[in-house]
């Protein structure tokens, strides 16, 4: 029997020798098995040309279907699944991390809490909205703050210096009647109006309404306050402002009642 010695590796070109096939074409076996033993050693290439369109069609059915992101799309909306939050000695980076994918919500941390982080809870399981409020007051202790612009989280050091100046840039604005509708640790900033107040008494008595790691500008000529804060700090000057609504501009509506003759 006379053949062709096949060794281990890749030839340099395969030739029309390197294959013969029976005229009448992949109907017996001795073919067949020829077949398999050059696509093997050589590949697809010497394949005839029939085969060849076969196997590629084959190779292409057999890919997954893909569907392209677009490079503008949005964030995934958050998870509406409720979360356990339950955490024995590990990192702050990890359950940052953890949680922000549990939340379906993306993440910006330059800085976070060093050390670990245990918090057992196995009686309630909390919504997305809770649970960010629960992870903020939860930072808060390690002097940390947890913003959320939409769909992103961003962990500020409320210990650094330029603490004050990322919140006012950072913090959602809202209009005194949405405070109502956000968690007290939620840091938001809003614009009231002074009312009665003179800009001197609101830049002294407001100030001391703030928390550490909040700010008040009183913007004199529009007889204007913008606070940037929690919410629950944020409440306590809306209560003090609302009660001085009726005094605009130094100027008291009374509703006169006139009595019967």
């Amino acid at each position: 029997m006379t053949g062709r010695l096949f060794s281990i590796g890749t030839p340099s070109r395969c030739t029309a020798d390197d294959l013969r096939v029976s005229p009448r074409g992949l109907s017996t076996s001795r073919s067949i098995l020829s077949l398999a033993i050059a696509a093997a050693f050589w590949g697809t290439a010497c394949l005839p040309n029939g085969v060849q369109a076969q196997e590629a069609a084959a190779a292409e059915a057999s890919q997954p279907e893909t569907t392209p992101t677009p490079l503008n799309s949005s964030a995934q909306p958050q998870s509406e699944e409720p979360l356990w939050l339950n955490f024995n000695g590990q990192p702050w980076n990890q359950v940052l991390e953890w949680f922000a994918d549990e939340t379906g919500m993306s993440l910006h941390k330059d800085t976070w809490p060093a050390g670990t982080f245990t918090y057992v809870d196995t009686r309630r399981q909390y919504t997305v909205d809770k649970a960010i409020e629960m992870m903020n007051l939860l930072l808060m202790q390690e002097g940390y703050a947890l913003i959320r612009r939409g769909q992103l989280l961003m962990v500020v050091d409320l210990e650094d210096n330029l603490a004050r100046d990322y919140l006012r840039e950072l913090a959602e604005p809202l209009s005194p009647e949405e405070l109502d509708e956000r968690a007290n640790s939620d840091y938001a900033r809003v614009t009231f109006s002074l009312g009665a107040m003179s800009p001197e008494d609101a830049a002294q008595d407001l100030e001391k309404l703030r928390s550490p790691s909040g700010s008040i500008q009183v913007l004199q000529a529009s007889r204007k306050v913008v606070a940037t804060d929690t919410v629950g700090s944020l409440k306590a000057i809306r209560d003090v402002l609302g009660g001085t609504s009726g005094l605009d501009d130094g100027v008291l509506e009374i509703e006169l009642k006139y009595r019967p003759a």
